[in-house]
Parts: C-alpha cells; structure tokens; sequence
C-alpha cells in the first residue's frame, strides 16, 4: 500500500498522514477478509507466488487535526486487484466522517473509523471484484 497523487496531482506521502492510514486500513480489511483472500501480507514473497494481489493507493486524504472539531475525515483509494488467469479488476473508494460521537474523539480515532469502513468496502469487493466498482460513501 502506498501513497500516490490526488485529482489535483499532489503527490502524498507518510508527511500528510499522522494517522497511519495504510496500517490500520491493512488491519481493517485482514480483520475482515474470507476465503480465498483470508491472508494478507505486506509483500509477494516465494511462498505466496501466484496468489492474488491487491494493490492499494491513497489518492486523498483529508485529517485535520482537532478531531470532530477539525472538520471531515476522508480517505480515498484506488485498488487492483490481479489474480492468475484472470483480468485485472480496479476500484475506487471513499469515505467520510463529519460527525463522531464515539470515544476518543480523536482525529486519528476519527480516521481508523473511515479506514474501519472501507476495509469492509474492500473485503466485500473481494468476495466479488466487479472490475470499475466505486466503493464507500462517495458519490
């Protein structure tokens, strides 16, 4: 999982995200997958050659700080997912959160709930890859 560029063409990285979105959306979507994908592991190695592989991009991401008083929390992504002698299928997701009225208030708290959400996004996906798929709450 990595960062890549928004609509606008700013490229981000680790420096934009305090929150560390692609470990908790990674724990999101393992906490949440079933067979076949019941395993996720950061990198191809030897031992999974062949497996599928699901590729995540964090194309935004908007984490002010002040928890529910900094504004919306929104992550958005592209994933692919490539899968021996099948065609590739790609998604785009989003989500967002304005209010929260969980505890801590946090906006990291705040973050893991919007990665929390799309890993379920992307774990449902899985079970069934339609290949263009807009996921999450975006419009």
């Amino acid at each position: 999982m990595g960062y890549g560029k928004t609509a606008q063409g700013l490229q981000l990285s680790k420096a934009d995200d305090r929150c560390d979105v692609p470990a908790s959306l990674h724990q999101a979507i393992e906490d949440q997958l079933e067979a076949p994908y019941e395993f996720a592991v950061p990198s191809t190695t030897p031992a999974v050659e062949g497996a599928p592989t699901l590729r995540l991009e964090i194309t935004d991401l908007l984490a002010n700080a002040g928890g529910m008083y900094g504004g919306p929390k929104i992550v958005q992504l592209h994933g692919t997912l490539e899968r021996p002698g099948k065609p590739v299928a790609q998604f785009t997701a989003q989500r967002e959160m304005f209010i929260y009225f969980g505890l801590p208030r946090s906006t990291c708290s705040m973050v893991g709930q919007v990665t929390y959400a799309l890993g379920t996004d992307i774990a449902k996906w899985l079970s069934r890859p339609i290949d263009g798929a807009r996921l999450g709450d975006r419009p």
